[in-house]
């Protein structure tokens, strides 16, 4: 009877312990089915968090962008810098100060087709050589000087002309009113010395010369003050 007792006894507890078992095994099993289930699922997340943070830095660039060429397409043209400075107006040949004594309206230097040149400043006019008597004059306001034909002590040498004693030239050159231009002249023993200033667009007697342009003829000749070939004719020195 104890023996029954006994054995009864000793397979109730064994009984118990496999069930025990088998429970922890259970819990064993479903502790590590969560877990896997857990990492399986945080890769997941991870890509999702990934692609969050990717879209946001593309969407990031995006803006930047946009704001780049707006900011871009915005900018105003640079300023166009103006030339501020202003030609310097042009000096014609000024008849009226021309005839007071005034060559400030065509100082500089000018030149004919022989090779002879007139060098002119404010109130001087310096012929080099005069045709056809190749020699060098000088005209200060209106007062000439021809030093080949002067004395030691300046006064003007006396020449025959026809059986009679004349001055070589006289200092103080007369106007001449012609059309359209302007002359001096003194008076030489065979010939008039003239010295003739001509605009543009007026002819005077000159067969050839170019019009266009202002003119100086400076000559001594038994005609009238711009009777010359066009070689003789003056020409400023641009």
């Amino acid at each position: 009877m104890k023996k029954i007792i006994l054995g009864t006894t000793l397979l109730a507890i064994l009984s118990l312990a496999g069930c025990r078992q088998e429970e922890k095994s259970e819990v064993q099993h479903s502790s590590t089915s969560s877990e896997v289930q857990s990492s399986s699922s945080s890769p997941a997340t991870s890509v999702s968090s990934n692609s969050s943070l990717k879209e946001s830095a593309m969407s990031s660039t995006t803006t930047s962008d946009s704001v780049a060429i707006f900011t871009e397409t915005s900018e105003e043209p640079a300023p166009v810098e103006v030339n501020s400075e202003v030609a310097p107006p042009i000096v014609t040949m000024n008849l009226t100060q021309i005839r007071t004594g005034d060559y400030s309206s065509i100082a500089g230097n000018w030149v004919n087709g022989v090779g002879s040149s007139i060098h002119i400043t404010g109130d001087t006019l310096i012929v080099s050589p005069l045709y056809p008597e190749n020699i060098s004059v000088t005209l200060t306001g209106q007062l000439l000087d021809i030093p080949e034909k002067n004395e030691a002590d300046g006064s003007v040498i006396m020449e025959n002309a026809y059986g009679l004693m004349m001055p070589a030239y006289t200092k103080k050159m007369e106007p001449e009113e012609n059309p359209g231009y302007f002359s001096l002249y003194s008076r030489m023993p065979s010939a008039t010395l003239y010295i003739s200033f001509l605009p543009k667009n007026v002819p005077g007697e000159i067969q050839g010369a170019d019009s266009t342009q202002e003119r100086i003829v400076a000559i001594g000749t038994q005609n009238t003050a711009t009777s010359v070939p066009a070689q003789y004719v003056y020409y400023k020195v641009q």
